[in-house]
């Protein structure tokens, strides 16, 4: 696929403001927890859920998505990307991938994963977003 602009990949991980996590708890069974609690590691740090009715909201810009992280025990999960109900791809290390159109890195996209249901000790973790997004730099 050729794109008229210069690719740009991003990392993004959830402490980023891009990343909206709810409720944020001290215990797994209440809400999201960090992996670590350290200033020099929470940047970076993966985040952690077991309750029902967490969610996460990622927004960003870009063509393709890729949401890595892991899901263990049984949980019952509804993904909504862009106001239409998606499904879960998990293979590996990645939960959500999705390959979209040129023009989609002009639009404001938002994703949301929220726990519907939980059984006692499983858990939602995720590591990060990898976005391919644009530097429009070829057109300067």
């Amino acid at each position: 696929m050729s794109f008229p602009y210069t690719p740009y990949p991003i990392t993004t991980y959830p402490s980023s403001p891009l990343w909206q996590l709810s409720p944020v708890a001290s215990n797994i069974s209440s809400g999201w927890v960090p992996s670590c609690t350290s200033s020099n590691c929470v940047p970076t740090a993966s985040w952690s859920t077991g309750a029902a009715s967490s969610s996460l909201t990622y927004m960003f810009y870009g063509w393709d998505l890729a949401l890595n992280g892991t899901v263990e025990g049984d949980m019952k999960l509804q993904v909504i990307r862009n106001g239409k109900e998606e499904t879960l791809n998990p293979s590996g290390d990645s939960l959500f991938t999705v390959h979209g159109l040129p023009t989609d890195q002009l639009l404001h996209q938002n994703l949301t994963i929220t726990v519907l249901e939980a059984s006692t000790g499983a858990r939602l973790t995720i590591n990060e977003a990898r976005v391919n997004a644009s530097s429009f730099g070829d057109e300067m």
